[in-house]
């Protein structure tokens, strides 16, 4: 079963799929996005109506302001001087002011908290959601492009829900009362202001056109940008070998002069449009003096300098909400196209789905019968393979590379499920087992272990938290990983870098043999877990691992083939298929593809021997 997702596919991993600063970007369903990004504000709804109320208050006493100061002007500097009556309608305009200032940073705080929550669920929704979806998805996403959607597409919606807010609706509000106390001033002059509005509307869509143009270049040049600086760096071993270090200095500067002149155009255009805003401003403020100013003196009775100093307040205030929300337009676009992408995340439906009615894991025979199985459609992995575990027995798995040995141990850990067959323990399908159960019971070493960014002690406790130390420490001595780790200055508690990479290869090959052990398994899976060992080790993690193979099934993928020879069956996998079976006496003896592989590989430690003499 193929992993349902809508993420598309094959984007330049290095740039990611999240939004970027100064891109402009759409959601393909605007209505189905805000619908569901709405049902995430719903659980907000107590703190985001009580910001509604306090952006409505703030955005009151905004309007309030110009009024009292325009009347106080009017009363008691033109009509009747009184400096007392004056003064006092100041002190009255300082405190509306700053109810205003209060309001609408107290606005902000609650916003805060209410963004950081909805954010805070959407995140931990996609992450708990990305945990119980199967390999196959993991196989098919780059991962760059899972961490942009729950990072910069997260980032995206914080910001739309700040701005649909903080600003949209204060903006919106704003000129709805605004638009209010100026047709009460006077309609002729509030007609000629709202008459700009379309013209404004029609520079910031122009303007908006050239930039979202010029910011596609831009990024479409930092993608590659970042591509060449992931490439160089990942293939930073190569380079040195081949002595290519200034021709990667000089495709590295070319790349970057490109992005240099993509990013200096883009913010060029981007940083034209509010100039050109406040200009038309500028000019409608000037437009407004000279008619005010007209009107002023042809009729101060009707028309004083202190209504024309409310208007122009208010004509101002009409006009930069109206900025205002032509700019975070695109943000709430960018937000919507954000949310969009991390819906498709939580609409991804896992492949591997565990009945209501499974059954826990018991111990048995495994079987394998009739199994084939293809991670894309129409190019089989493995075919018609049949084969059984005894319990308790130690089963190694031998082939080329690419023959399907891993997958085969991927299958019986349920990572995939069989196209068709079945496997089964104990006489039980693994489809009708519980899933955590099953893994519970295996323990895996592989040839590269994944170690966290913590402590020694916290990567081997990972599979089992409630293990004593001497549980731990036992396990240690056991995979003979103890004597490296107690001349590491902090010992157990020593913090290892990303994947382990402060120690090394052979000594992560041992901290995943002591992990497996203290995990204490029904099954014990080993993928070419001695293959990176010193072969001066090697041969006491051999003994440690006979000792834990003791009493447990275990299967064993094999590159050294000289470390099988006490396996109780070893299954040769060859073009998809299980060609050859037996002890590693009969299958020398059978001189067939077995043979040939031992001879090859002892031919060639015979010509590394010879070489290093």
């Amino acid at each position: 079963m193929e992993e349902k997702t809508n993420i598309k596919k094959k984007r330049p991993p290095a740039a990611g799929p999240g939004p970027r600063p100064g891109v402009i970007e759409s959601a393909k369903d605007v209505k189905g996005a805000f619908k569901r990004l709405i049902a995430y504000f719903g659980t907000q709804r107590f703190l985001l109506v009580i910001s509604a109320i306090i952006i409505f208050v703030s955005v009151f006493l905004g309007v309030a302001g110009p009024a009292v100061l325009g009347r106080a002007i009017t009363e008691y500097l033109e009509r009747a001087p009184n400096l007392t009556l004056f003064l006092r309608q100041v002190i009255i305009l300082i405190i509306i002011y700053a109810g205003a200032w209060i309001t609408e940073a107290f606005t902000r705080i609650v916003l805060i908290r209410a963004s950081n929550n909805i954010i805070f669920r959407m995140r931990q929704d996609a992450f708990n959601h990305i945990q119980g979806l199967s390999m196959s998805y993991f196989d098919m996403e780059d991962v760059g492009e899972i961490m942009s959607r729950l990072t910069n597409d997260i980032e995206a919606i914080e910001q739309g829900v700040n701005n649909v807010f903080s600003e949209g609706l204060r903006g919106l509000l704003s000129v709805i009362m605004t638009l209010a106390a100026m047709l009460m001033l006077n309609i002729r002059l509030t007609i000629v202001v709202v008459a700009t509005v379309p013209v404004m509307a029609f520079v910031a869509a122009t303007i908006g056109i050239r930039v979202r143009k010029a910011f596609r270049v831009n990024q479409q040049k930092i993608a590659d940008l970042n591509s060449k600086v992931e490439e160089s760096i990942s293939g930073v071993k190569v380079i040195k070998t081949f002595g290519m270090e200034k021709r990667e200095i000089e495709d590295f500067e070319r790349v970057s002069i490109e992005a240099r002149d993509a990013g200096t155009i883009a913010e060029m255009i981007s940083h034209i449009f509010m100039p050109v805003m406040q200009l038309i401003t500028t000019l409608i403020l000037a437009l407004l003096v000279g008619i005010g100013g007209y009107l002023v003196l042809k009729n101060s009775t009707v028309f004083s300098i202190g209504l024309l100093t409310s208007f122009i307040m208010y004509s101002r205030n009409f006009l930069w909400p109206i900025q205002q929300i032509t700019a975070i337009y695109n943000v709430i676009q960018s937000a919507l196209a954000g949310a969009e992408r991390v819906f498709e995340i939580l609409d991804t439906k896992p492949a591997i789905v565990e009945k209501p009615e499974s059954v826990p894991f018991s111990e048995g025979d495994i079987v394998f019968k009739d199994v084939s199985f293809s991670y894309v459609e129409g190019k089989p992995v493995l075919e018609d393979i049949n084969l059984t575990v005894p319990h308790g027995s130690a089963i190694a798995i031998v082939g080329p590379t690419g023959a399907g040995k891993t997958t085969l141990i991927n299958l019986l850990g349920r990572f995939y499920d069989v196209k068709s067959g079945a496997i089964t323990i104990n006489n039980t399908d693994l489809r009708d087992m519980e899933i955590g159960s099953l893994r519970s019971s295996l323990g895996v070493v592989l040839q590269e272990p994944f170690f966290f960014a913590t402590t020694i002690r916290e990567n081997l406790l990972y599979g089992r938290p409630d293990s004593t130390d001497e549980d731990m420490f036992e396990a240690a001595r056991l995979a003979n990983a103890s004597h490296f780790i107690s001349r590491l200055p902090k010992g157990y508690d020593t913090v290892l870098t990303e994947r382990g990479l402060n120690l090394s290869q052979g000594e992560r090959q041992l901290l995943g043999i002591t992990r497996a052990i203290l995990r204490d398994p029904r099954i014990l899976i080993l993928d070419e877990a001695t293959s990176s060992i010193d072969s001066l080790i090697e041969a006491h993690i051999q003994e440690a691992l006979a000792t834990l193979m003791k009493g447990r099934t275990c299967l064993t993928i094999a590159h050294r083939l000289s470390t099988i020879k006490n396996a109780d069956r070893i299954i040769v996998i060859h073009n998809r298929r299980i060609i050859e079976e037996g002890t590693y006496t009969e299958l020398l003896a059978k001189n067939g593809f077995y043979a040939y592989l031992y001879t090859m590989q002892q031919n060639q430690d015979d010509i590394t021997e010879e070489m290093f003499k």
